[in-house]
């Protein structure tokens, strides 16, 4: 009888997740409807490298005339060790104001490939650049890759 390695289950049970996500968001009401042409997606990532615990990246200058108004954030961490709790920062800027919301990380019980899926209302301003800083604590032996990625729309002001 053949054995499957730790890493083809891992990787296995982080396909199954994906599948079982996409399933459950084809299901979600209105998601059959036509996406507004303002409809947008962004997806961003950085490593941390050994010894460091945060990592930034920013995603995309909001055009002229356009607010950004984000409704899902999502973000995945590929571990070097297990033990590294994570937390992802978003910073926008609303009417002139810099703030930043803590979305945190839901334990994955040993599993190196932690994820979250926040349903969020943020707001960035024309012209400003939100970013994205993830953070570990626990272990910092070896190298993290992150990436998150943010859906929302564009409101046209007036």
């Amino acid at each position: 009888m053949a054995t499957i390695s730790p890493t083809s289950l891992r990787t296995a049970r982080c396909l199954a997740t994906i599948a079982f996500l996409a399933a459950f968001a084809a299901l979600a009401p209105g998601a059959a409807r036509a996406a507004s042409p303002d409809a947008v997606q962004f997806d961003a990532g950085t490593t941390m490298p050994a010894g460091s615990s945060s990592g930034t990246t920013n995603l995309t200058t909001i055009p002229a005339g356009k607010r950004l108004v984000i409704q899902t954030i999502n973000y995945y961490r590929h571990l070097a060790a297990s033990g590294s709790i994570g937390q992802m920062l978003v910073t926008t800027t609303v009417n002139g104001s810099e703030v930043s919301y803590f979305v945190p990380e839901v334990p994955a019980d040993g599993a190196l490939y932690p994820t979250t899926t926040a349903a969020v209302t943020l707001y960035a301003d024309p012209g400003t650049t939100p970013s994205i800083a993830f953070y570990r604590n626990g272990s910092l032996a070896g190298q993290e890759d992150c990436i998150a990625a943010v859906s929302g729309y564009y409101v046209t002001l007036k």
